[in-house]
């Protein structure tokens, strides 16, 4: 970690790790959301549709799966933001790809089912445009 001491002795983070901790919270943002909206708008309809029980419950284990996922991105980005940069970078190139991994993903969905012109049918990828900005800006 880039910092300094104050006479008492207390680290003080540098500037640079402002973006980490402004993704670390971005991305905290994001799994809430997931978790608390998501969860009665998207899970809850599916499970109570009449697709097959086995189709639902997979739903159901992929949806604990990406929260899983996601609560793991605030944790790392967290920590890297106090760590030494050089350990903190294999941290920061998970944080990243796990979050360009679901940008792609909502992307490709929207133009593939619903053509350029539905590119903001499924909108969260642009939750994770600022988190793959801020990432790099730390290094």
């Amino acid at each position: 970690m880039t910092a300094t001491a104050t006479p008492s002795g207390t680290p003080v983070v540098s500037r640079r790790r402002w973006p980490l901790w402004a993704a670390a919270s971005l991305t905290l943002v994001i799994t809430l959301l997931h978790a608390l909206l998501g969860t009665p708008n998207d899970l809850d309809p599916l499970l109570a549709s009449d697709l097959d029980e086995q189709v639902r419950q997979v739903f159901q284990v992929q949806w604990h799966v990406t929260t899983a996922v996601l609560g793991t991105l605030p944790v790392a980005l967290f920590w890297a933001a106090r760590a030494d940069r050089t350990v903190a970078r294999p941290v920061l190139l998970y944080a990243w790809t796990i979050a360009a991994a679901f940008a792609v993903a909502f992307v490709a969905v929207n133009l593939f089912s619903f053509g350029p012109a539905g590119l903001l049918t499924l909108p969260q990828w642009l939750m994770f445009v600022p988190v793959l900005v801020l990432i790099p800006l730390a290094r």
